[in-house]
């Protein structure tokens, strides 16, 4: 606990100085094709910044918004967190349960997805927006050709994963 406190801290402190830099531009297709070849290259010294269950400092965690919210401040990689409804589809969502992130009670599994879509996720302090569980089809659309997804699959069919991610075409930028 202590630990992920402390990375968590880390990561607080990554953001705000990179915040501050003014060479941080919006992620282009450039800039996603020099992600991608830093971060295959062994030999690379730059430094990657990831944000844990997208950047969900502004936006609730593993929504879309939190993932857009990402790739417009220039993060390299997106933690993302995988799990599956009772009618098979596969959702983002860190927690096997919506009862911390979302304004339901219940476990992920016990819904299917149009029950969850009824669910607002937890919103930040002031946001009168609302946000809901996204399709990972949806997040990895949005993604694509911009940003390097880090797949945490928690309850999910690796098989069904794998599938989506071919579906979406963006094998070249996951990492399980």
């Amino acid at each position: 606990m202590k630990n992920t406190k402390l990375f968590i801290l880390f990561l607080l402190t990554a953001i705000l100085f990179l915040s501050c830099s003014s060479n941080l531009t919006k992620t282009s297709l450039s800039n996603f094709d020099e992600i991608l070849s830093k971060f295959h290259n062994p030999t690379s010294n730059k430094i990657l910044i990831a944000a844990h269950r997208a950047m969900h400092t502004k936006y609730p965690e593993n929504s879309l918004a939190a993932f857009q919210h990402s790739i417009d401040f220039g993060i390299d990689i997106i933690e993302t967190d995988f799990r599956t409804t009772k009618d098979g589809k596969i959702v983002l969502l860190h927690d096997d349960s919506v009862d911390r992130t979302t304004n339901g009670k219940g476990k992920v599994k016990d819904f299917t997805f149009a029950q969850l879509q009824k669910m607002e996720l937890v919103k930040t302090d002031g946001d009168t927006n609302t946000y809901r569980i996204p399709l990972a089809e949806d997040a990895f659309n949005l993604a694509r050709g911009k940003i390097i997804i880090d797949l945490d699959i928690k309850d999910v069919s690796i098989k069904d994963l794998v599938n989506l991610v071919h579906k979406t075409n963006v094998e070249k930028q996951v990492l399980f």
